[in-house]
């Protein structure tokens, strides 16, 4: 074997190189990256960490759901993924959904698809309620299968509500189709209540606009004189002194 079969791998290229026409720094550059290989982040250890961290997100979900980890595209990443975390991305803790992966010593995030797919009971539609209607009892069913994104388990959250736009029979029940209902509506003559440490005092002004309970509301006293207090329910609207 010649000298140059027992050169190191990176001093070989230099001999090969040094009989071409490059410049000093064309050969500096292609030695640095032939020495420099980037270790791509290990996908084994992202994806234990995504496995534990969903394990504490679904322990109190009924169903035992087992999760599906999509695809650990850890080639985005340019080293080794230190000391990850996981965290959810966004509020949704069933169905598709996202988790973010986020490297000790690299500001880049690593985004994993998941589903975790959660059998349960869920309300639908019992038959078409059309927009304004209050939902009554005999408007919601419950059934049984896998929870779609959001779906509400608990008649309380949605019976007495507003109905935005007209449901259709068997439609998932999500919190977002409804509003409360206006105890306070826009144009009425409403009772102000002022209340104070030891008294209270009550005078009647005009609702400028609809409030449900709890909300804030605003009251025209008179023609220069508007009032802003919490809407309650008797329909009154109640201000703190």
């Amino acid at each position: 074997m010649d000298l140059a079969g027992r050169m190191p791998a990176h001093q070989a290229m230099v001999e090969s190189l040094s009989m071409r026409p490059f410049s000093r720094l064309s050969l500096a550059l292609l030695l640095i990256a032939a020495c420099q290989t980037p270790l791509a982040a290990d996908s084994v250890a992202i994806r234990r960490a995504v496995e534990a961290f969903l394990q504490t997100q679904i322990k109190d979900l009924p169903g035992n759901p087992i999760p599906v980890i999509g695809r650990i595209d850890a080639d985005r990443l340019p080293g080794a993924c230190e000391g990850p975390t996981v965290s959810m991305n966004g509020p949704r803790r069933w169905g598709s959904t996202q988790v973010v992966v986020a490297c000790r010593d690299d500001a880049r995030k690593l985004f994993v698809q998941v589903d975790i797919p959660v059998v349960a009971e869920y309300l639908v539609a019992a038959r078409t309620v059309g927009a304004g209607q209050k939902l009554t009892d005999s408007d919601v069913n419950a059934v049984r299968g896998k929870l779609p994104n959001d779906a509400l388990m608990d008649k309380n959250l949605v019976v007495g509500r507003i109905v935005k736009n007209s449901l259709g029979v068997g439609v998932p029940l999500r919190a977002d189709m409804f509003r409360q209902p206006w105890v306070v509506q826009q144009g009425q003559t409403v009772r102000i209540v002022v209340v104070g440490t030891g008294f209270e005092v009550t005078k009647e002004g005009r609702a400028l606009h609809n409030s449900a309970v709890g909300q804030d509301t605003q009251v025209r006293v008179d023609s220069s004189t508007i009032v802003t207090g919490v809407a309650r329910a008797d329909g009154s609207v109640e201000l703190r002194n």
